[in-house]
């Protein structure tokens, strides 16, 4: 009979399909988001979405240096070339977040990216 499937498992599509994960209601793929971020129509949202996206992922790690924690770690060339914006609108938006204190940035050692932590995500904002 033409145009049968033939149902395959994860391990014969090589890894290209992710299995949904355990405990989560909704989940973004890394596409999804950075469709979603270039959408944004200004570029704070689309910082603040992307920085709550990795914070998420730090957040259910268990090892690495923000493994549960409620930070990200993401330079300003990388938001640029995520959200597509000039890296000055990037920086612009970045001052403006930790102006209005929405994200607050920790200190790194030199050369390291910056390190910003979300009080949103944990219930710690006012």
């Amino acid at each position: 009979m033409p145009g049968r499937l033939t149902p395959t498992t994860l391990d014969a599509l090589g890894g290209e399909i992710d299995p949904p994960p355990v405990g989560g209601y909704a989940t973004l793929s890394k596409e999804r988001v950075l469709r979603l971020a270039r959408a944004m129509p200004d570029a704070q949202s689309a910082v603040v979405l992307l920085l709550a996206w990795q914070a998420t992922l730090h957040e259910k790690m268990k090892r690495g240096r923000l493994a549960g924690r409620a930070a990200a770690s993401l330079s300003g060339g990388q938001l640029s070339e995520m959200t597509r914006r000039p890296l000055r609108t990037i920086r612009h938006a970045l001052r403006q977040l930790l102006r209005v204190r929405r994200i607050a940035k920790e200190p790194t050692a030199a050369g390291r990216k910056n390190t910003y932590v979300l009080p949103f995500l944990s219930g710690q904002d006012a």
